[in-house]
């Protein structure tokens, strides 16, 4: 009996512990330059670009520059940072409701300036953006 008691109490105290160093998944982006985004080779090669189980984060904020020839995006999250990322080759393209594009089937990147808010969705390993998403003003 008492033995019983100490595997339920080891399995009740030990098994959350165990999960909590897999982490949430919220946290800033770290404030990595534009040049290091810019290794494209070393993104395209990186494993987990194409994993599905990969860490993702999300960043609010006003699009300062988007280069469609490099696929970059450099944003102006709300603490007044610029953060660079690449755009992914499956990029999703959404828009909120009650912007010009919300009722689009087929949003293009061109569609995207510099000024307008979104929502950007990326791989935390690799500084690449899954979605991006139109916005109406930051929440």
């Amino acid at each position: 009996m008492y033995q019983t008691k100490l595997a339920v109490l080891l399995t009740i105290f030990v098994l959350p512990a165990l999960a909590f160093p897999q982490g949430s998944g919220v946290a800033p982006p770290s404030g990595d330059s534009v040049a290091t985004v810019l290794n494209a080779e070393a993104l395209q090669n990186d494993p987990t670009s194409q994993n599905p189980f990969a860490v993702t984060r999300t960043v609010l904020g006003k699009v300062t520059m988007i280069g469609r020839e490099n696929r970059l995006i450099v944003v102006e999250g709300k603490d007044r940072k610029s953060y660079a990322f690449r755009l992914g080759d499956k990029l999703r393209l959404k828009a909120e409701k009650g912007t010009e594009f919300a009722g689009k089937k087929d949003i293009l990147l061109s569609d995207f300036e510099a000024g307008q808010f979104v929502k950007l969705t990326y791989i935390a390993a690799n500084k690449t953006v899954t979605e991006l998403k139109m916005l109406r003003a930051l929440k």
